[in-house]
Order: C-alpha cells, then structure tokens, then sequence
C-alpha cells in the first residue's frame, strides 16, 4: 500500500518509502530485543540495603532505604 501526498516528487516518495521500510525493521528489531530482555535470568542480591535521601515535609531531607521503596508485586515503579 502506498500513500502519495499532493504534489511529492518522486525522489519524496522514493525517500519516504525507505523510511517507513526502516522503521518497519527497527520495530522488529526493538521487540526481538524485547523477547531477548524478558528471558533473561534473574540477577543477583542486592549486596547491601543501600540508602538513599528523599525529601520530606516541609522540604527537609531524610534516609530512606532501597527496601523500604519496593511493596511484593511483580511490577514496581520507583
């Protein structure tokens, strides 16, 4: 299928049509990737519970630990 715009040269269309042709390959290279990242095995153990600082109220800093900013679940966002 092709899309022709109103007055495009045939060198745009030309140009255009690689282009969709790339993106077309880049998004099966991204999900090929994908897969590739979804099978990897877990890694290791955190060595230490490592601390961070994160601003309270009143806009005064406090520690707060890696563990202390995860719950149990499978899709977590920090």
């Amino acid at each position: 299928m092709s899309i022709r715009f109103p007055n495009e040269s045939a060198e745009y269309r030309v140009a255009r049509n690689a282009l969709l042709a790339s993106e077309i390959e880049l998004r099966r290279r991204m999900e090929a990737v994908a897969v590739q990242l979804r099978q990897l095995p877990q890694g290791g153990q955190v060595p230490e519970d490592y601390v961070f600082h994160r601003m309270a109220a009143a806009g005064v800093a406090e520690p707060v630990k890696l563990s202390e900013l995860f719950r149990e679940g499978d899709t977590l966002m920090v």
